[in-house]
């Protein structure tokens, strides 16, 4: 046939919990002054709302452009710790959410680059040894703040993939303690649940899939994770955001 596909597979789909969408999300991109990938993070940030890669990869939620800039990144000038967690995340977004963090709103996502030489914990063991970011929400006065934190494990490019996975994420499902948006299968497709061992959201859909990480083109030109996207998997293309070649 020289029709593609031949026929539509039957493909899960995200499900939408009714929690909040950011529609106008904001990177505050945090780094310490010891970290020598800071202008690497920060261009990143600033480029990724105008990216065909963002707009492919979460417009169909209703997620809009990043926005970022130089008045949202913030610059840690303290030695970096030996050891964090992610009690020491929270507790450092609420003391310092609106004086030395960018004053959070609710389309704030806060992006956490942890400095080389910092060991950070995650689930009693060394972040490093088990996943390359995560993203939660705290509670800053008595509004829900989505954040995410990239641990220092690898290169700088292998990051940006880390971060694209997470703040898609945060983007469409801001509030996952509180408030799921995006997450978990409809019903009729609770299969993917166990296929997809219970990593559900968008990023986490796709990165068992070698081909889901790639350099995106010129003019912004870092390393990205494709995400789910249910509007191509159920047309038959690949559910994995952006994607070009036949499926």
């Amino acid at each position: 046939s020289t029709s593609y596909p031949a026929f539509t597979p039957w493909m899960g789909q995200l499900a939408n919990n009714g929690g909040p969408v950011l529609s106008a999300p904001v990177v505050v991109t945090v780094t310490w002054d010891a970290d020598t990938g800071r202008s690497t993070f920060e261009s990143f940030g600033d480029g990724l709302g105008a990216s065909s890669y963002w707009s492919a990869a979460v417009g169909e939620y209703g997620v809009g452009p990043v926005t970022s800039g130089a008045a949202n990144h913030v610059h840690l000038s303290t030695p970096p710790p030996a050891q964090w967690g992610d009690s020491d995340v929270r507790t450092f977004i609420q003391t310092n959410a609106g004086t030395l963090l960018t004053a959070p709103t609710p389309q704030t996502i806060y992006v956490f680059y942890i400095a080389p030489g910092t060991t950070f914990i995650f689930g009693n063991q060394n972040a490093c040894g088990s996943i390359g970011g995560y993203h939660d929400d705290v509670t800053v006065g008595n509004a829900a703040v989505a954040y995410a934190v990239l641990p220092n494990c690898a290169t700088d490019s292998k990051t940006t993939q880390y971060a694209s996975h997470e703040i898609g994420e945060a983007a469409t499902d801001p509030d996952p303690s509180t408030q799921p948006a995006y997450y978990g299968y409809d019903d009729p497709y609770v299969a993917f649940d166990f296929w997809q061992r219970g990593n559900d959201e968008n990023g986490d859909a796709c990165e068992f899939f070698a081909d889901s990480f790639y350099t995106e083109s010129q003019p912004f030109a870092f390393q990205v994770q494709r995400l789910w996207s249910n509007k191509m998997g159920a047309a038959g293309h690949s559910p994995c955001q952006p994607y070009t070649a036949t499926y």
